[in-house]
């Protein structure tokens, strides 16, 4: 005799399904729906197949179990005051269908929560006109992403005017559309908003100088990106519809600098995993400093980079003299601005994908010794006058260049 017919035996016995299940998981606040998944296991395996419930049927049961067995409303925990102990609160993967507004009530008298997670519920829009202004909430974490929720209302209702201290904010696959407010949480240091319907041009950001993931991936923003973030930041703005360059705050903090070409340019590769913004980058490997704690070398020779060489930030390590980044994956043409690199001596370039003229501008400069920019895909002339003031070691081959080699050159 197997589990099922075991079931049924006991069923046709006359006895009540309480009874059969399992002492040691009978919990009585589950009882019911342990019941109800009980006889729907019953009706499954019923002997004739058409006697059998349909997926949709069994799916519109387990909805109805699963409503009926939720923790409750936000609406009535936030009429009685929270004990003052109560700090983190994490109702993911329920069924509470509340209006979303209902978590400032919550927030304000729970007076010490710090962190809420709805995630994966049936949240609603605010429902109602949200009055800016009024009582502050010191959450600093909250978590409502893969609801219902929509409408200009919610930014209103999760302004820095009612959350100053917020360090994390998720409505990652909701369903909002609109303009997104300024962002202005200076205390903010995750925000995601991936996966919903924004279609506006991209986000105005004030103060969000703390920030340090951004994922506004899987929308429809459109037009240039104009905005100056930190170095730091992880960022992803991956099936947009984004153009222009993104300005990027490094300031005079090298380890910001290389944190930016890591995360924003090369790919976040996992071979730079030491990389971090909580040690010095003259700890890191493959990087090299001089005495004075400035960096000097960057020998990143198949790390598996991939992405662009942004001249106009690697140049901001003023003691920078060697740049090994042979054989990786980036692309693009050789920037004309290594050429304000002003202390660099040696540049590899070479075994990547590279494409477009050789700049002439590197040919003057004053430093430079070694230049390896062999195995790409450069093509035209080579340039011409290649008055070099002090090259050593030139290395052009395995490209498409074409025309005859300058005099300079032999």
């Amino acid at each position: 005799m197997n589990l099922a017919q075991w079931a049924h035996k006991h069923q046709r016995e006359g006895k009540s399904a309480a009874d059969v299940l399992d002492e040691e998981i009978k919990e009585p606040r589950y009882l019911e729906a342990m019941i109800t998944v009980f006889k729907l296991g019953l009706a499954c395996t019923l002997s004739s197949p058409s006697s059998r419930p349909s997926m949709k049927d069994i799916s519109q049961i387990l909805q109805r179990c699963s409503v009926n067995n939720h923790i409750g409303s936000l609406a009535s925990a936030s009429k009685s005051q929270c004990a003052a102990s109560l700090r983190y609160i994490y109702l993911a993967e329920n069924s509470i269908s509340e209006p979303v507004y209902d978590i400032n009530s919550l927030g304000r008298r729970c007076y010490n929560l710090k962190a809420l997670n709805l995630s994966s519920n049936s949240m609603d829009p605010p429902g109602r006109e949200v009055a800016e202004g009024g009582a502050t909430i010191r959450l600093r974490s909250l978590d409502l992403s893969y609801n219902n929720i929509s409408g200009q209302n919610t930014f209103v209702m999760l302004s820095p005017s009612y959350f100053p201290d917020l360090e994390l904010l998720s409505l990652k696959g909701n369903k909002l559309s609109g303009k997104i407010w300024e962002l202005s949480f200076r205390n903010l240091l995750y925000l995601d908003l991936s996966a919903n319907n924004f279609s506006e041009k991209f986000p105005s950001f004030q103060d969000c100088s703390s920030l340090q993931h951004l994922d506004l991936s899987s929308n429809n923003f459109s037009g240039n990106i104009v905005a100056s973030l930190s170095s730091r930041s992880n960022l992803n703005l991956s099936n947009n519809k984004l153009s222009g360059e993104l300005r990027v705050e490094t300031g005079d903090d090298e380890r910001g600098i290389l944190l930016c070409l890591k995360q924003q340019y090369w790919g976040n590769p996992s071979s730079l995993e030491q990389w971090n913004s909580t040690s010095s980058p003259c700890d890191w490997p493959y990087i090299s400093c001089n005495f004075n704690g400035s960096v000097t070398r960057i020998y990143l020779y198949d790390k598996g980079l991939k992405g662009s060489f942004p001249s106009k930030i690697i140049c901001q390590l003023n003691s920078l003299s060697s740049i090994y980044l042979s054989t990786n994956y980036l692309w693009g043409t050789i920037p004309v601005g290594l050429s304000s690199c002003s202390m660099l001596e040696e540049l590899d370039l070479s075994a990547n994908n590279f494409t477009g003229k050789i700049p002439g501008e590197l040919f003057y400069m004053k430093t430079l010794l070694t230049l390896r920019i062999g195995e790409n895909m450069l093509s035209g002339e080579i340039p011409t006058p290649i008055a070099a003031y002090s090259l050593e070691y030139l290395d052009l081959s395995s490209n498409h260049l074409n025309g005859s080699i300058p005099d300079d050159m032999i």
